[in-house]
């Protein structure tokens, strides 16, 4: 019979420290998780930037509600943090001309109060593309240079005054519904229509606000419209500004309509202009650019743009198709020795 062998005890406190050790590992693994989990769902760190402003007034007394209008809209995406700051103009000045502030506001204002300082700026043809508004009329240029040379009040007047019913003429032609065959008629339109280039809102607002004081449109926050059909049947000057040039008034009406419908379809290319139809409209630009609007503008440049690349599209297709006309008169001609 086997002997039994007795098996020796264990040390006392043995399960205690094993019991431990499984706690300490349990926690921590759960420290690790808490903190991993804190790590990956924390946001990530914003993107600081600083912007400055005058401060004293330089650019008139709203900078600081502008600034922070700002602020507020870019802190808006959530991934930047901006802080403000302002100078004294001569301080802001210096920084901005050594290349010290890499986020700033500037501004414009008239040198002296003159109405050629809210007009020259945004309506002549060789300063309105620095200030985006891309206004050129030869004869609008003329008036501009007959009211800056005269010290005669009555001759500057008359000329602020034809500047004006020039930028009514636009808005007039705007407000027609073009008959083709029948009668022309009212046409309501949007505001942004109206403006062709943020820089001239001003001006075009107060030819407006003109305009329904004389009860000659109705005017409401979005948009404007002829007060009354009499008005288009019977105005002698409105009749000349609607015959003078009926063909490219159509055109520049049916750019206006195609445009709104691409901005409408979330610029869809096949609204774009093609072929004839982009011709047209590009030789009647070519002398009109400045009755175009923002909207315009940007649906004739996504036209042409992308007839070039149609055109190199065609190309490309024409010289894979040479390339696999080449290659057949090869193999051929292998095949034939």
């Amino acid at each position: 019979m086997a002997e039994e062998v007795a098996t020796p005890a264990p040390p006392a406190g043995g399960k205690s420290r094993m019991w431990l050790a499984i706690v300490a590992v349990i926690v921590a693994v759960v420290i690790v998780s808490a903190v991993a989990v804190v790590i990956l769902t924390a946001p990530p760190p914003k993107y600081q930037i600083e912007l400055w402003f005058n401060s004293d007034g330089h650019y008139g007394d709203t900078e600081d509600e502008l600034a922070t209008v700002l602020k507020n809209s870019i802190e808006s995406c959530g991934k930047v943090q901006v802080t403000l700051k302002s100078e004294i103009w001569a301080t802001y000045r210096q920084d901005r001309n050594a290349g010290r502030l890499p986020f700033l506001l500037m501004g414009w204002y008239p040198d002296y109060t003159d109405t050629d300082d809210y007009l020259s700026p945004f309506l002549t043809s060789s300063g309105s593309r620095g200030f985006g508004s891309f206004y050129s009329n030869a004869t609008v240029d003329g008036w501009i240079d007959d009211e800056q040379t005269t010290t005669d009040p009555a001759v500057r007047a008359d000329r602020f005054s034809k500047i004006q019913q020039e930028l009514a003429r636009d808005v007039f032609l705007r407000l027609t519904e073009l008959g083709e065959g029948t009668e022309d008629t009212r046409r309501r339109a949007a505001l942004n229509e109206l403006v062709r280039q943020s820089a001239e809102a001003t001006q075009l607002r107060a030819v407006l606000n003109t305009l329904a004081e004389a009860r000659l449109i109705t005017l409401n926050e979005d948009n404007a419209e002829v007060a009354h059909e009499a008005l288009i049947r019977e105005w002698q000057r409105l009749h000349e500004w609607l015959t003078q040039d009926r063909e490219g008034l159509l055109l520049h009406r049916h750019l206006t309509e195609s445009a709104h419908e691409w901005e409408v379809r979330g610029h869809d290319p096949a609204e774009l202009y093609r072929g004839a139809r982009l011709a047209q409209a590009r030789e009647w630009v070519s002398v009109n650019e400045e009755r175009l609007n923002a909207e315009e503008r940007a649906f004739l440049a996504a036209s042409l743009e992308q007839e070039q690349h149609d055109a190199l599209e065609r190309e490309a297709q024409r010289q894979r198709e040479l390339e696999a006309v080449q290659k057949l008169a090869e193999t051929q001609s292998r095949s034939a020795q």
